[in-house]
């Protein structure tokens, strides 16, 4: 089980004050909120654009509307249970980064997925 340091978000400038839990003795605090942040704009401790394992492979124009791309790697998400798990380790608790916000993103499906799996895990 994960300590609980019970901050909303880190206070200790050691650890970088609302840029996630990265390298705090207290990693991944259940108190940290997943969000999706435009990396151009806010600070982030995980970028999920494309080129990473955590990014959209469909292009917005050349694979469909923005509302296709996202629908398309929702799809392919839902049906990897290897991405569902690293999405799960390794974005939960953090301030994750993309390009789209504030606009539709790829990274709301990870934000989805980890909001229902905390919410099952507190009911049991």
């Amino acid at each position: 089980m994960i300590e609980n340091c019970g901050l909303d978000t880190c206070e200790n400038p050691d650890y970088g004050m609302n840029v996630g839990c990265k390298g705090c003795p207290f990693e991944k605090c259940k108190k940290m909120e997943t969000i999706v942040v435009n990396r151009h704009h806010k600070p982030y401790s995980v970028y999920i654009g494309r080129g990473t394992k955590f990014g959209n492979k469909y292009q917005i124009g050349l694979d469909g509307t923005r509302e296709d791309v996202i629908a398309k790697h929702k799809k392919d998400f839902y049906e990897d249970r290897e991405l569902q798990e690293a999405v799960w380790n390794e974005l939960r608790g953090d301030i994750i980064g993309c390009s789209c916000k504030p606009l539709a993103c790829h990274g709301d499906t990870y934000i989805e997925y980890i909001r229902n799996r905390e919410a099952k895990n507190e009911t049991g």
